[in-house]
């Protein structure tokens, strides 16, 4: 079964952000692809820099499911809708690598076993925890 997690944050951001119609869209289209059965996990309006995985119910049953074998690979448009945590991007990282679960970001496969592609999502994921950080403060001023 493949994962598609869509997710968008509280603030919308026009031409920035891809609506979970679209997110959905093209996650259907990957699974279509693939010849695979797929379930939706959304978490619509919720910020991707939570600390506790609880605090995004539908990313964190998806991640239930991984550990359980019930989800085999999982779809996002991006790696930003999976996180905009470090804490929260390493987490994931075991819980997939553990179960030997697949990751498709942008419907391309990335093999986080991979060292050079561990550390290349890494540094993609300390960038998303500074883009928020720095959209944070601006709005703040």
């Amino acid at each position: 079964m493949l994962a598609i997690y869509c997710r968008t944050s509280k603030t919308k951001i026009e031409d920035q952000d891809q609506s979970i119609p679209s997110q959905k869209m093209l996650g259907v289209k990957f699974a279509q692809i693939k010849g695979w059965e797929y379930q939706f996990f959304v978490d619509e309006g919720i910020s991707g820099t939570k600390d506790d995985i609880n605090d995004r119910p539908q990313f964190a049953e998806m991640l239930n499911l991984i550990r359980k074998g019930e989800i085999q690979a999982v779809y996002c448009i991006d790696q930003s809708r999976i996180e905009r945590n470090n804490d929260i991007w390493n987490f994931f990282v075991g819980v997939v690598l553990k179960a030997e679960c697949e990751y498709y970001p942008s419907g391309e496969l990335l093999d986080l076993d991979v060292p050079q592609n561990r550390f290349f999502s890494g540094v993609v994921s300390l960038s998303n925890s500074f883009y928020a950080a720095l959209t944070s403060q601006k709005t703040k001023l």
